[in-house]
């Protein structure tokens, strides 16, 4: 069965957990979400999340939010080196989810303020 990922293209917080399961090649369908429409923050979405925050992973009647979340949950679908079975080494997944996520941040803000 195919999971979604909910969320708008161009966010880091979609792009991290899509580039985990295009890795894994797992079969996630990307849903596009028009924050700047306000799509996230309607009744049809907030039925799927209703803190109204993206992205948002749907597989089956399971719901999660938060990109490291995603990620990990993403990783633990199928054997790989993303998530080891070695205890101490799967551990280590919060921070380097955490890692990820202050890089790629720090990235894209030298990208947008270079922009301007």
């Amino acid at each position: 069965m195919t999971m979604q990922l909910y969320g708008p293209v161009f966010s880091n917080n979609v792009f991290r957990p899509l580039g985990v399961a295009r890795h894994l090649d797992l079969p996630v369908e990307l849903k596009a979400v028009d924050l700047l429409q306000g799509e996230h923050k309607g009744d049809a979405f907030r039925a799927i999340n209703p803190y109204a925050r993206i992205p948002v992973l749907v597989d089956g009647e399971y719901r999660l939010w938060e990109s490291s979340a995603i990620m990990i949950y993403l990783a633990e679908q199928t054997p790989s080196s993303l998530y080891p079975d070695d205890k101490r080494a799967r551990a280590t997944m919060p921070a380097g989810c955490s890692g990820i996520v202050v890089t790629c941040s720090a990235r894209s803000a030298s990208f947008s303020s270079s922009a301007w």
